[in-house]
């Protein structure tokens, strides 16, 4: 190696130069990271994470009293909106498995294996929404937004459908707020009694 000359020179490659390799998957995930809303006070007077968690304990009482109240942090009405669908994609999942097991038992012969496999599936339906449900309780009391895989996504798009929904509403109610008032013309010119305008002299 010959002091005084670059890597270049003697064909060695420059680690210096080139651009540092990064993992495909060391990059922040979109379902889970730390709101700035978190942090906020909300319109009930509850810390976000406080309002965010009782929103997702109780997730059809709690997020409709939540989503209700709560007309500004995002984050608590994220989590409300959150749960309202969990509760509303398991309803009807319960619901649907319920009846195609009524519908096999009355088969005959595979009608026995088929219910079988219906309510195995809707074991299996029960203990996966009861992870996602335990793991939002968690998220949410920790300040951090997390979306549920497929309802996640869902209930951000039907939480951006209701904020334009009520942003007309709101920016009119800002303008009638805001319009000046009516100007008062001043009074015209009150001449005295008994008096005549001075006439211009000649």
């Amino acid at each position: 190696m010959i002091l005084g000359s670059s890597t270049a020179d003697q064909g060695l490659p420059d680690f210096q130069a080139t651009r540092p390799f990064k993992l495909p998957w060391a990059r922040e995930m979109r379902h889970n990271r730390s709101m700035p809303d978190a942090t906020e006070r909300t319109s009930t007077g509850l810390t976000p994470n406080l309002a965010a968690t009782i929103a997702a304990v109780f997730p059809i009482v709690g997020g409709i009293v939540m989503l209700l109240l709560e007309k500004q942090n995002r984050f608590v009405r994220f989590y409300a909106v959150q749960s309202l669908v969990l509760s509303a994609v398991w309803i009807g999942l319960n619901i649907f498995l319920r009846l195609c097991s009524a519908i096999f038992h009355i088969l005959p012969i595979i009608g026995g294996i088929l219910s079988a496999v219906t309510n195995l599936v809707l074991l299996v339906a029960g203990l996966g929404f009861l992870v996602f449900w335990v793991i939002q309780i968690i998220k949410a009391f920790n300040g951090v937004e997390w979306e549920i895989p497929y309802i996640g996504p869902v209930a951000r798009a039907q939480l951006a459908k209701m904020d334009v929904a009520t942003a007309p509403a709101s920016a009119e109610t800002a303008t009638s707020s805001a319009a000046p008032t009516d100007s008062v013309t001043p009074p015209p010119f009150d001449e005295t009694p008994g008096e005549s305008p001075a006439e211009p002299k000649l």
